[in-house]
């Protein structure tokens, strides 16, 4: 006997020409759709028995999507436990993707998010361009960006201040008296790194210290690339006597290419890292006396209604649009739909 194949949103979406966020936006009752597409829709529901759903009430379901960029990093693995904590605490269950950091993966985990039916979608873009911007927007479940924006986007987000605390890690550097800091970034794509360059080059203007373009080098926030371009930086003869590295990953690559040239951290060379983490795989990590932490200025943050977020205070929140800049990358508030 032959098994009844399950009709999705899929299916709905194609027997009715429109689109799955359409479709989407039908069911549960969403704005910006015509009568007449409203009425093909729901014909089709009708006529492919989709759901079986009872008039008038919407399936609710407690689930929610994470998609991540680099479960390698252990940044993002972190993240991931904060979000699964918070989840599990308000009743949700959390559904986790990784995109590689392809910008074209993450158009399809966003749409298969869609079609399991979740109750929203907390999103940490990949780098590279994102042509989806309409679809994050318009899509008819609640979308958070986390820890990266996306350029001309209206959608919410909770990020951490970046610009903040890498001019805080570059002015404590400057404040024990260096004046030549070389600057590892990560990769100019993606919002943290435009951000956390920034903060770099407000330090140094607000100390009188000319930006030179010949300290900054790239990392792609790997171990790998940050070791090779230091290698590099060292090899060209440029002299510096610290370094502000955009992710601890880097600065353990820095470290490694510090210590295969015979340099000892702090007493040759000060290395600052933004994430504080104190080891790192193929690296020996941070030796005795090496390793400073510079306090944040702030242990909380406040929305910009002056709602304070912090980890142990999340819970869902209505507001589609609530912007937070956080001092601390892993407080974190998930803003979910009622």
């Amino acid at each position: 006997m032959s098994r009844v194949k399950e009709v999705t949103i899929s299916h709905v979406a194609r027997e009715a020409g429109v689109s799955l966020a359409t479709v989407s936006r039908v069911l549960n009752n969403g704005p910006s759709v015509s009568s007449a597409v409203r009425a093909r829709v729901l014909r089709a529901v009708e006529s492919l028995k989709y759901g079986k759903r009872v008039e008038g009430v919407r399936r609710k379901d407690f689930s929610i999507a994470l998609v991540v960029p680099d479960l390698d990093n252990p940044f993002f693995a972190l993240l991931v436990k904060g979000v699964l904590s918070v989840a599990r605490d308000q009743g949700y269950r959390m559904i986790l993707y990784d995109s590689g950091n392809d910008p074209r993966n993450d158009v399809f985990l966003l749409n298969d998010a869609l079609k399991a039916g979740l109750s929203g979608i907390i999103y940490i873009p990949s780098k590279g361009s994102h042509s989806h911007i309409k679809q994050i927007e318009e899509c008819p479940i609640p979308v958070i960006l986390a820890d990266r924006l996306i350029a001309a986007s209206l959608t919410s987000y909770v990020i951490a201040d970046n610009e903040e605390g890498s001019y805080q890690l570059t002015r404590y550097l400057i404040d024990l008296g260096h004046r030549r800091i070389a600057f590892i970034a990560g990769t100019w794509e993606v919002s943290t790194e435009r951000d956390r360059l920034c903060g770099y080059r407000r330090a140094l203007e607000v100390s009188g210290i000319p930006y030179d373009e010949e300290l900054v080098c790239e990392g792609e926030y790997l171990f790998q690339r940050a070791y090779e371009a230091l290698l590099s930086l060292m090899q060209r003869g440029t002299a510096f006597t610290s370094i502000v590295a955009a992710n601890d990953i880097m600065a353990f690559g820095a470290l490694k290419a510090l210590h295969e040239k015979g340099l000892r951290v702090p007493e040759d060379v000060s290395l600052a890292g933004f994430d504080n983490r104190s080891d790192h795989r193929g690296s020996s990590g941070f030796r005795d006396g090496e390793k400073c932490n510079v306090p944040p200025h702030r242990q909380n943050a406040r929305s910009r209604n002056g709602t304070q977020a912090n980890r142990s205070q999340a819970k869902p929140c209505h507001s589609r649009h609530m912007q937070a800049n956080l001092a601390n990358p892993y407080l974190i508030q998930i803003l979910l739909s009622g």
